[in-house]
């Protein structure tokens, strides 16, 4: 024999059409005075010892998985929260990232500018100090003060000729007496007079 299947809405429309009056579920009414569990347990005689402790373990069963479904929503509700939390908690920290990158992006360039400014203050200071001739102050180089010092030393020891200078040598380019190029003049001068006399 072939069974055929109802349209669920119609299958319930047919139980609510057969049950008595006072039920939705096709059981028969409470009687006055009655609690529903009191009609489950009414309505188990019929069903012998070996159906009551299989409606029994249903019932416990389905208890327990309420109980279990109750404690995965809560579950998934404090999920839920802690994923928020953290989501603002993340979103706070990249804005902290991002303001403390543009930070450290600003005191490299301050720090950059005031090596810089540093380095020349030290050839500054070192030209100034050792009277180097403009035309080599290029020539002071370094990457420390002691290093321009000694540069600005050497370069100040040497003598540049002045285009400018008229004096002995005039257009010829010679250089401009200095103090103890006169001095040794001067002893040479003497060195022979006296020789000659």
């Amino acid at each position: 024999m072939h069974r055929t299947r109802l349209n669920p809405v119609i299958s319930a429309m047919l139980r609510y059409i057969e049950a008595p009056e006072g039920t939705t579920d096709g059981a028969p009414p409470a009687p006055e005075g009655s609690t529903r569990s009191d009609t489950q347990n009414s309505s188990d005689e019929p069903l012998g010892e070996p159906g009551k402790k299989a409606l029994d373990a249903e019932r416990t069963a389905r208890k327990d998985a309420e109980d279990r479904a109750r404690t995965a929503a809560d579950a998934l509700t404090e999920a839920q929260q802690q994923h928020q939390t953290t989501a603002a908690e993340l979103e706070t920290a990249t804005k902290r990232i991002t303001e403390l990158e543009a930070e450290t992006t600003t005191l490299k360039e301050k720090a950059a500018t005031a090596a810089t400014q540093e380095r020349d203050l030290w050839r500054y200071r070192a030209l100034a100090e050792h009277s180097v001739p403009k035309d080599l102050h290029d020539l002071v180089q370094g990457e420390t003060e002691e290093q321009m010092q000694a540069a600005a030393k050497k370069l100040a020891g040497l003598s540049v000729p002045d285009p400018t200078y008229e004096g002995l040598g005039g257009s010829r380019g010679l250089t401009p007496p200095t103090a103890s190029s006169i001095e040794a003049g001067r002893d040479l001068f003497r060195s022979r007079r006296k020789t000659n006399t």
